[in-house]
């Protein structure tokens, strides 16, 4: 697991109303998104790619209280922990 935000930087990414927005030092992106299938453990989640220019379908994974992200082209996950709304 990689973990340095004074590296990385923390990613924020808000879900809500069909919009998916990514906050990262400083700078906002904004794409739709909405679920495709839902299971016990697991969302698909199509939206926007902006660097592929197509829509994509990734599964997002629960466990243990955290959301796993696939980086499909690096093969691996990006893991968020839930923030209190705001």
């Amino acid at each position: 697991m990689l973990s340095a935000p004074e590296f990385f930087g923390d990613l924020t990414v808000i879900y809500r109303d069909g919009i998916e927005t990514a906050i990262l030092l400083g700078s906002e992106w904004k794409a739709r998104y909405r679920i495709v299938e839902e299971g016990p453990d697991y969302l698909d989640v199509e939206s926007w790619d902006s660097l592929a220019g197509e829509r994509l379908t990734l599964r997002y994974r629960f466990r243990d209280g955290y959301l796993l992200v696939p980086v499909q082209e690096l093969g691996f996950h990006e893991v968020f922990s839930r923030l209190p709304d705001r």
